[in-house]
């Protein structure tokens, strides 16, 4: 009978110790595994989006007298007649996509369509007056450099038909700045289709302001 039982022991304890070690033995082949899984796969890091500098190729441009320095986009053109302007291109630089849409010197044609400038002072005045002969008048702070300046927006309506008057649903944006004893202007017009200057740049003049101009 004793050796009975110690059969039965035995074999119970055979098939434990079988138990255990296949147990055993499939934890480990897991672990195994899931560790050449992690070496083989590991996880991809992200990625930071960088976002494309849309004026690498713009064409430089500093303004000596004017303290100042900006890119414009190599397509955009300066006045033709240079020798015809005098003094006034001493501390600006006036732009346009065309001969016909940029400033014109000894023509009472205006000031172009994309201009930047300075004036010694730091009295800001705006050079147009919205008070009068604009609607849909927007203003707000822009922060350039460190300095605060201002962005403004509006549509010419109901101006009488003298000199420099614009056409209704003209477009005009202007940015103000003053710093370093001086006062920084910048402007912007686009007229109704079939006029000049119709062509629509203002994105690309925003970014001119916002992301290249620099005080000096």
């Amino acid at each position: 009978m004793l050796g009975k039982s110690l059969v039965i022991i035995l074999a119970l304890l055979g098939g434990i110790d079988y138990f255990v070690y296949h147990a055993n033995k499939k934890t480990t082949d897991t672990l195994n595994t899931a560790g050449k899984i992690s070496q083989s796969s590991p996880a991809k890091a992200k990625k930071k989006t960088v976002a494309a500098d849309l004026t690498v190729s713009w064409t430089a441009y500093t303004s000596i007298e004017g303290k100042f320095s900006l890119k414009y986009p190599a397509t955009w053109v300066q006045p033709t007649n240079k020798e015809r302007c005098g003094d006034i291109l001493t501390r600006a630089i006036y732009l346009g996509p065309d001969a016909n849409s940029v400033l014109q010197c000894g023509t009472d044609g205006g000031f172009g369509q994309v201009g930047v400038s300075s004036t010694v002072g730091t009295t800001a005045t705006n050079a147009y007056d919205f008070s009068s002969g604009y609607k849909d008048v927007v203003k707000k702070s822009v922060t350039l450099n460190g300095v605060t300046g201002q962005r403004t927006s509006a549509e010419a309506s109901g101006q009488t038909q003298l000199l420099g008057a614009m056409s209704d649903s003209t477009k005009v944006v202007e940015y103000l700045f003053t710093t370093n004893g001086n006062t920084y202007m910048a402007h912007y017009t686009q007229t109704p289709p079939g006029e000049q200057p119709s062509q629509d740049l203002l994105s690309d003049f925003d970014l001119m302001i916002t992301k290249t101009l620099q005080f000096k």
